[in-house]
């Protein structure tokens, strides 16, 4: 959910996340007219949010090193500063994520043979709590989780069909799979707290994140400076669980 009112100049700062309650619904059964006497107020259900993550980068080149690059080195350490300030964006989001409703509450161990009916336990969940299977649920899985999941998924799929070419699979039960390094883990990384969870039920903020090169304002050279300033919050815990897994 990317939807929020407000302004976000400084670390601290607060923003209103939109959210609007769904209307309630009146049956009749006797075949009659329908007479609307009153109207229901549109209820704002929008929850209020403060933006307290920074994230930032500063690496300077001196001037023999400067005379040594090759050219765009500058644009090429701004590139990758940006991609580790990304990182640790999603990492962030994972590790708010990972506060939901764990599904089983103590941690099962995976393996081919029942990797795919814990999937399926996290979407009955999700499908009890009234998400509906079109509303663009996702898995956000470790490597190592993938990799089961995927040997489970060729083993059930004996047509090869076109999801499974060159290894890749997209998607299961109407649900996209999406792999991350950011994944929270517990008991000393033994367990994995992988994410399922609908589009709207983690909020996301991110007002500043900008790169920029600067002369070295104390001596000669360049300096490549990076900052994101951004905050997650869970908004619809009915929409969000946690597959909570280990693997021996």
């Amino acid at each position: 959910n990317l939807e929020y009112q407000g302004d976000v100049a400084n670390a601290g700062d607060s923003v209103r996340i939109l959210q609007l309650a769904r209307p309630t619904v009146t049956t009749t059964t006797d075949g009659a007219p329908i007479t609307i006497s009153s109207f229901e107020a549109l209820s704002d259900a929008s929850a209020t949010m403060t933006i307290l993550q920074q994230s930032y980068f500063a690496q300077v080149l001196n001037k023999s090193d400067l005379a040594q690059s090759v050219d765009g080195v500058m644009e090429k350490v701004a590139v990758g500063g940006a991609y580790e300030i990304a990182d640790a964006i999603d990492t962030h989001i994972l590790t708010v994520a990972s506060g939901a409703t764990k599904v089983p509450a103590s941690a099962v161990k995976v393996e081919t043979s029942n990797i795919l009916s814990k999937m399926d336990d996290c979407l009955q969940e999700l499908y009890s709590n009234n998400v509906k299977p079109a509303d663009e649920i996702e898995f956000i899985v470790t490597p190592r989780f993938y990799t089961i999941f995927r040997q489970a998924y060729q083993t059930l799929d004996t047509n090869n069909s076109a999801m499974l070419k060159n290894g890749q699979v997209g998607t299961y039960n109407g649900a996209v799979v999406r792999m991350s390094n950011n994944i929270a883990t517990a008991n000393g990384g033994a367990e994995d707290l992988c994410i399922v969870r609908t589009k709207r039920a983690v909020a996301f903020v991110e007002q500043i994140n900008d790169t920029e090169v600067l002369p070295r304002y104390d001596g000669f050279g360049k300096v490549v400076k990076g900052l994101a300033l951004y905050q997650a919050q869970i908004i619809q815990p009915n929409e969000i669980v946690v597959l909570n897994v280990k693997y021996a």
